[in-house]
């Protein structure tokens, strides 16, 4: 007799390899699989064959079951229906063409997404019915009557959770409705960043969501925090911040201080503790450039939240051809960044010495992400420094060699130097030129090297 899975010899009612690519499944290396309604067993035997770690399968269907342990003696198989669940929680939870039986659909996923890990996946193929509404479809069947949901009731359905919609699955012989596969997450809390520079509008923003948003946001404003961190790490004394010389209205040094102590995890997981439980959170401040996405990882890694990083986007004039950013000398010393990324293209066309310091000259482009570089790593002796902005300048011909609309490429970064350093530098009967890298995104480009350096008389 005909079975319903299909196997490399036998035919059934489904075509079982057509779903399984339609399904998407993802990487099953070392992970834990339920297949709630396994039939004789074959997606517990392709999550096997892929690597996972423990497959369980059940259905309420003894024959299916005995058949199953046959097919695949390496999964456990349990005659039992979605009412009694196993114990514990998966990686992976599949449900195909079977929602359809619940007495109550909305229940049965949320009991589904019960046995999904935190950071698990339900992979739920759907009977979908045509309408705009959000309701049960009742749907007469060649052996019976049930009821399909529309698809703007599997939205509302899965709205509590992060879904996907990954388009069709393979259609059947007696099907009254097309079928479509979803993956459900659980959804995680939110937090959103609003990181930069003093002046930009960061409070601003801050204000105006929470007052839009009624205070369901839950609003951090680090720089309020700050001084009270720092006294706690022994960064200001004994005494207040005024005796430390730290200035209330531009904490910048501050940051910076921070930084240099390697006290960025801590501040991270200061403010973790501060927005923990939060279903949306905002944090504004000012933390420095370069240090801006370590800072943001480790408060995702402590929190399991998803974050976006807000950041205000400087909008230049084109009628100005000598336009760049105004010039700064805001550095601090090097500090980790993620391996070398090739995508990270660049230049360096000049290195001078002048009676102050150094000065470069070169361009760059994040080619992964069509943006220009964020700055500059200079290494040179006893010198290591990431410089946390740059000057930038237009270089219409990189930008036409690289087939990229954005103009402003080029850069020129001024370091001051100490006078012993800068004397010790001109005075070498060759001036070896420094080490050059450049980062963007948390990553640095191959180190590169000027061929000529210039000395200022």
């Amino acid at each position: 007799m005909m079975g319903y899975q299909s196997f490399s010899d036998v035919k059934g009612d489904s075509d079982s390899f057509g779903k399984l690519q339609a399904i998407k499944l993802p990487d099953m290396k070392g992970k834990t699989f339920l297949d709630v309604g396994c039939n004789a067993g074959f997606f517990c035997g392709a999550a096997l064959e892929s690597g996972a770690e423990k497959v369980v399968g059940i259905d309420v269907d003894p024959a299916a079951i005995e058949l199953a342990r046959r097919n695949f003696p390496g999964a456990s198989f349990i005659p039992v229906g979605w009412d009694t669940l196993p114990e514990g929680d998966f990686d992976v939870v599949l449900s195909l063409s079977a929602l359809h039986y619940a007495d109550d659909q909305a229940d049965l996923i949320e009991r589904l997404m019960g046995k999904v890990k935190s950071s698990g996946l339900l992979v739920l193929e759907v009977g979908v019915a045509p309408g705009q509404g959000e309701e049960w479809v009742e749907t007469r069947r060649a052996i019976d009557t049930r009821f399909f949901p529309t698809m703007p009731m599997m939205q509302k359905v899965l709205g509590k959770y992060t879904y996907r919609l990954m388009g069709p699955s393979v259609r059947q012989a007696g099907d009254p409705n097309a079928r479509f596969v979803f993956h459900v997450w659980h959804r995680k809390p939110v937090v959103l960043a609003c990181l930069g520079d003093s002046g930009v509008g960061k409070s601003d923003l801050a204000r105006l969501m929470a007052a839009e948003s009624q205070r369901r946001i839950r609003i951090l404003h680090l720089d309020d925090h700050l001084v009270d961190f720092a006294s706690g790490h022994g960064l200001l004394g004994a005494g207040d911040s005024s005796d430390a010389g730290i200035s209330l209205v531009d904490l910048g040094p501050l940051y910076l201080e921070i930084c240099r102590k390697d006290l960025v995890d801590d501040l991270a997981a200061y403010v973790a503790s501060s927005i923990q439980g939060a279903p949306l959170a905002l944090i504004e401040g000012g933390m420095p450039h370069g240090y801006r996405t370590h800072f943001l990882n480790r408060v995702g890694q402590i929190l399991d939240v998803d974050i976006w990083n807000l950041a205000p986007v400087r909008v230049r004039s084109i009628e100005a051809p000598d336009a760049r950013a105004a010039q700064s000398r805001d550095w601090v010393p090097a500090h980790q960044l993620q391996a070398e990324n090739k995508e990270i293209l660049g230049y360096v066309d000049e290195f001078r010495l002048t009676g102050n310091g150094m000065v470069i000259v070169g361009w760059g482009y994040d080619r992964a992400h069509r943006e220009p570089i964020e700055g500059v790593r200079v290494e040179h002796d006893d010198l290591s420094l990431d410089l946390m902005q740059i000057n930038r300048r237009r270089r219409p011909d990189v930008s036409e060699q690289l087939r990229s609309e954005l103009d402003m490429l080029g850069f020129v970064v001024e370091i001051p130097l100490a006078t012993d350093l800068l004397e010790k530098l001109r005075n070498s009967s060759q001036v070896r030129p420094p080490s050059i890298s450049l980062w963007a995104s948390g990553m640095l480009s191959p180190r590169m090297r000027p061929k000529v350096a210039i000395v200022d008389p």
